[in-house]
């Protein structure tokens, strides 16, 4: 699984349904029903998934961490 920086949030790209924005924020309509809204520039967030170098990308078992821990942090 390949993780995205968003903010200060990961998200899996394969994931996203929908993105909509503007120079300021971004909505990011999700597969599971769920959302984030990033204040960012929607160019930015579309740097971040098509895999801009200067954005952070997450992958193996530094992934399956990440997700661990907001699994954890959700209950």
């Amino acid at each position: 699984m390949k993780l995205v920086k968003i903010g200060k949030f990961y998200i899996n790209p394969e994931a996203i349904d929908e993105i909509e924005g503007n120079d300021k924020k971004t909505f990011i309509g999700m597969r599971s029903n769920n959302s984030l809204n990033a204040s960012l520039p929607i160019e930015k967030v579309l740097q971040a998934i098509s895999g801009s170098q200067e954005h952070l990308r997450i992958e193996g078992d530094a992934a399956k961490k990440v997700v661990s821990n907001k699994k954890n942090h959700l209950r």
